[in-house]
């Protein structure tokens, strides 16, 4: 009959520890209050792009609280907090920056250490797109002993197209190019952002009455979405 008893006592302590335990994360959970997932758009000019955005949290811990630690989980997220003491009912103001370089749906995490109530982890979302779908060519092309250089020229299709890109390549006088065959390698990924790319190779051949002491530059054109975009390399014969 004791032991029963002891039983029964011991289970009931920690059922109570138990709940305790949760109203304890409930409390501290609910002790910042806000959005702490936010997604956006960015376009991608040139090589890069950098987007930010602020996260507001409202301290409703009934006490002050002291930013710690910000921790990104990635080497392309910052963090920034505007105060690192907040008082209760005041904001907690944490400004994120992300660098982002190529057409894919990027989400990275903050996580923010607060004194006394613990981790909160800010999540951010961008949709990025390269503003020219044309990827840069390699620069400068170098000639070879043969008197060619070559590159694989690839292009985003953001239509979901299923047709080869429409490419023009121009070249300097005194030398040639030819563009092969476009193939699709890599097809969208839709759920991550990512579009269908396309590769062709084109060969540069430098003929007989190329003029070595003037830059020599290949461009690769495309109309697409109303717009031309274009990407050129420097020749070095």
């Amino acid at each position: 009959m004791l032991k029963r008893l002891v039983i029964t006592f011991v289970a009931g302590v920690l059922i109570c520890a138990m709940v305790m335990l949760i109203m304890r994360v409930a409390s501290s959970r609910a002790a910042l209050t806000g959005a702490m997932a936010h997604e956006t758009t960015a376009i991608i000019i040139d090589d890069a792009a950098t987007v930010t955005h602020s996260f507001r949290l409202t301290n409703a811990s009934g006490g002050t609280i002291t930013v710690a630690q910000l921790k990104p989980s990635c080497s392309c997220l910052r963090g920034r907090a505007e105060t690192t003491s907040i008082a209760d009912g005041d904001d907690l103001v944490i400004e994120v920056e992300m660098t982002v370089e190529k057409t894919a749906k990027k989400t990275e995490r903050l996580h923010v250490l607060l004194e006394p109530i613990g981790n909160r982890t800010l999540e951010f979302t961008v949709n990025a797109r390269r503003d020219n779908p044309i990827r840069p060519i390699p620069s400068p092309l170098r000639f070879n002993a043969a008197g060619t250089a070559g590159a694989p020229i690839t292009v985003e299709r953001w239509l979901n197209d299923p047709t080869p890109p429409d490419v023009n390549v121009t070249v300097s006088a005194g030398f040639e190019a030819a563009l092969s065959s476009w193939r699709e390698f890599k097809p969208a990924q839709p759920s991550e952002g990512r579009p269908a790319l396309w590769r062709a190779d084109l060969l540069i051949t430098r003929t007989d009455n190329a003029d070595t002491s003037e830059d020599a530059v290949v461009t690769v054109s495309m109309h697409e979405l109303e717009t031309t975009h274009d990407a050129t390399a420097q020749l070095l014969p």
